[in-house]
């Protein structure tokens, strides 16, 4: 059995091992752009789709062992996932798991560094994560670096995908 460490969430939690890994939301919104399904806990997906963690270092999750934590995250409450495109095929299997399940989670995605990017680079990364997720709005977009939202035009586009319904908050 694989083990996946619990993260504190508003610092209610300790440290433990648990079936599943769990992350704390670290996104700004606001009360309109929560959603039904968003949960207290997070999912964490980057070992869905690679080599990661402290039991994972080879390895990534197999597939039969994704699908259980998720039903088991979904039968606990937990409602929200964090990934990114960088996490391997973590978004797909999460669109394929939402899809077959019938069930939708609240997905709190990352744009990868952007230096040297515009806002186009940004329109075409979350088009992409949307389309892999089989979902019509990410409903948490977060920047690895601050410095990636002073990149020309990619403030300005966030607020717009906003704005447009793409992504919930950034």
């Amino acid at each position: 059995m694989r083990h996946y460490g619990v993260c504190g969430v508003a610092g209610e939690w300790t440290d433990r091992q648990a079936s599943v890994f769990v992350t704390g939301i670290s996104i700004i919104c606001d009360e309109a752009n929560l959603q039904p399904s968003c949960s207290e806990l997070t999912l964490g997906t980057a070992a869905f789709g690679m080599a990661y963690g402290i039991s994972n270092p080879d390895v990534p999750v197999t597939a039969s062992e994704v699908e259980a934590i998720l039903d088991a995250a979904w039968d606990a409450g937990i409602r929200s996932v964090d990934t990114a495109p960088a996490y391997g095929c973590a978004e797909d299997i999460l669109g394929n798991w939402m899809q077959a399940r019938r069930r939708r989670l609240y997905v709190i995605s990352k744009l990868p560094s952007l230096e040297g990017r515009s806002g186009d680079e940004v329109v075409r990364l979350i088009e992409q994560s949307r389309t892999v997720l089989k979902i019509d709005r990410v409903d948490g977009y977060l920047a690895h670096r601050m410095a990636d939202l002073q990149e020309p035009g990619v403030a300005q586009t966030m607020q717009s995908l906003r704005e447009n319904g793409r992504i919930g908050a950034f």
